[in-house]
């Protein structure tokens, strides 16, 4: 047991285990890379994935490496990528828009 003192952040968001991870991609659902641009943006990525998808981290332009948590809003913007356990509805891959 750790001390409350010494308890980190919870990765990912609410709700999401090490035990729905590994359920997610046993069930074939993978990790995706998506470039965030001027008419692709993380709302779109939303919109397309139709809500099924998890962010797990994402880079900044100057190749700084960030965590999507539970207790604070990450947001992504245009030249960022975004990695995510992400399926569409379908089973297709989510692809952004050609630039």
């Amino acid at each position: 047991m750790v001390a409350p003192g010494h308890r980190g952040r919870p990765l990912f968001g609410d709700g999401v285990t090490c035990a729905k991870l590994a359920s997610l991609i046993s069930k074939g659902v993978t990790i995706r890379s998506t470039k965030l641009r001027e008419n692709f943006g993380f709302d779109e990525l939303y919109k397309r994935s139709r809500a099924r998808l998890i962010p797990l981290f994402a880079i900044t332009p100057r190749g700084q490496l960030r965590m999507f948590t539970g207790q604070e809003k990450l947001e992504p913007r245009e030249g960022w990528t975004v990695l995510s356990l992400s399926e569409d509805v379908n089973g297709a891959p989510i692809e952004a828009a050609a630039a």
